[in-house]
C-alpha cells in the first residue's frame, strides 16, 4: 500500500473511532447503534439553596444564681445617720436606718446595737429569744443613749400603747435607751414608754431613761405610763426584771410611772430612780380585771429593792382635782412581795399597801429596812 494512502487511512480510522466513543481492543463490544441524537443535557442544577441562616447559638441552661448566703444575725447594726433599711445590717458599714427593721429580722441570739441618734419608729417585738440565746436591743455606746421620740405629724393613734411593745415574745432584753417627748394633748390614747404584755417571759428592761412623756393639758380622765407590765394573757408573764432605769417628768393621769399589773408571776424591780411625776412612782396591782380569773389577776411573787423614789405628788394632776395622795411605792392587790432597802422621800405617801377593790385584799407583803422621809404619810 502506498505509504501516503496508508497514513490517510489511519487518520480517517482514528477520526471514526473518536466519533464512536473511541476504539477498544479487538474483543470490545461493538458500539451501540440506533438513534445517535445526543440526549438532552441534564437540566442545570436548581439554584443552590441559600446559605443557611446563622445557626442559633446553643441554648445554655438557665443559670440560677446561687442563693445569697444567709446573713449573719448574731450582731445587727442600726444607725439613723448613715444606715439604710435596704442594707444587710450585718456590719457598721451596712447598718439599717431603723430599729424596727432590725427587730423584724432578729432571731434567737441576736444582739442589736443601736448607734446614738434620734429614732422615730415605734418598735414591736413579735419574735422570741430563748433562755440560752436572748434577743438583746441595746445602745452601741452606753454613754450615748439613742433617743426614741415622737415623729413629726403623728396622729393620736401613734401615741397609743408603747413606744417599745413586747407582746407574746420572751427572753428579750432592752438596754440603754432614752424615750422622751412621747406625749400628746389628746385624752384618747394611752402613751407608754415600754409595754410588756401577752404571754411574755424572761424580759429584762435595763438602764433606760424615760422622761417628759404622757398627756399634756388634758381634761380629767386619762392614763399614761413610763413602764407597764400588763399580765393579760392565759399564761402568766414570768420572770420580769426592771433595773437601773430612771423615770421622771411624766404626766400620768390616773396611772403610774412603773407598774406591774394583773397576771404577772415572778419579778425583780431594783435600783431604779423614779422622781418628779404627778402620780404613783412604783405600783404592784391586782383585781383590775386585767385577767379574767381573780385568783391570778395579781402581780405576785416578786421583790422591790434598792429603788430611790422622790418628788411624787398628785397635787397638780388634773385627774385628782387637787387631792394629794400619790404614793412613792404602792401595793394595791398584789401578793407575796418583798419591799426592801428602798429610799422614798418628798412624796405624798411613802409606801402604801391597800386594796381598792371591795372584798379583795393585798396579802403577804414584807416591808423591810426602807428609808422614808419628808412624806405626808405612809400606810
Amino acid at each position: 500500500m502506498n505509504k501516503k494512502r496508508s497514513i490517510v487511512l489511519m487518520t480517517v480510522l482514528a477520526l471514526v473511532c473518536l466519533m464512536l466513543g473511541g476504539c477498544k481492543g479487538s474483543d470490545a463490544e461493538p458500539a451501540q447503534t440506533g438513534d445517535t441524537t445526543a440526549t438532552e443535557a441534564p437540566a442545570e442544577p436548581t439554584e443552590a439553596p441559600a446559605e443557611p441562616t446563622e445557626a442559633p447559638a446553643a441554648t445554655e441552661p438557665a443559670v440560677t444564681e446561687a442563693p445569697t448566703a444567709d446573713v449573719d444575725r448574731s450582731t445587727i447594726y442600726v444607725d439613723a445617720a448613715s444606715g439604710n433599711d435596704e442594707n444587710t445590717g450585718d456590719s457598721k458599714e451596712a447598718a439599717f436606718a431603723s430599729i424596727a427593721k432590725a427587730v423584724e429580722v432578729a432571731e434567737p441570739g441576736s444582739e442589736i446595737l443601736v448607734a446614738s441618734g434620734t429614732y422615730t419608729d415605734k418598735i414591736y417585738f413579735e419574735v422570741s429569744g430563748t433562755a440560752d440565746e436572748r434577743i438583746t436591743l441595746k445602745a452601741a455606746d452606753p454613754a450615748n443613749r439613742p433617743l426614741l421620740t415622737a415623729g413629726e405629724g403623728w396622729s393620736d393613734d401613734d401615741f397609743d400603747d408603747g413606744f417599745i411593745v413586747i407582746e407574746d415574745a420572751s427572753f428579750i432584753t432592752i438596754e440603754g435607751f432614752e424615750i422622751a417627748e412621747y406625749k400628746t394633748t389628746s385624752e384618747d390614747p394611752c402613751p407608754i414608754g415600754i409595754h410588756v404584755c401577752g404571754d411574755s417571759d424572761g424580759v429584762i428592761i435595763k438602764d433606760c431613761y424615760i422622761h417628759d412623756c404622757g398627756i399634756i393639758n388634758p381634761g380629767t380622765d386619762y392614763n399614761a405610763h413610763g413602764i407597764l407590765v400588763s399580765g393579760d394573757s392565759t399564761g402568766a408573764i414570768n420572770d420580769i426584771t426592771v433595773e437601773d432605769c430612771e423615770l421622771c417628768n411624766l404626766s400620768l393621769g390616773n396611772s403610774e410611772a412603773l407598774v406591774l399589773n394583773g397576771n404577772v408571776d415572778g419579778f425583780i424591780v431594783r435600783n431604779n430612780v423614779v422622781h418628779d411625776n404627778d402620780n404613783i412612782g412604783i405600783d404592784f396591782i391586782g383585781y383590775e380585771e386585767t385577767y379574767s380569773d381573780p385568783t391570778f389577776d395579781r402581780a405576785r411573787n416578786g421583790e422591790c429593792t434598792g429603788n430611790t423614789v422622790y418628788n411624787i405628788t398628785s397635787e397638780f394632776n388634773p385627774t385628782y382635782e387637787g387631792d394629794i395622795c400619790a404614793d412613792g411605792i404602792y401595793v394595791d392587790g398584789g401578793d407575796n412581795i418583798v419591799i426592801k432597802d428602798n429610799v422614798v422621800y418628798n412624796c405624798d405617801i411613802g409606801i402604801e399597801t391597800a386594796s381598792e377593790h371591795q372584798g379583795r385584799s393585798t396579802s403577804n407583803i414584807v416591808i423591810d429596812n426602807n428609808l422614808i422621809y419628808n412624806c405626808l404619810g405612809y400606810t
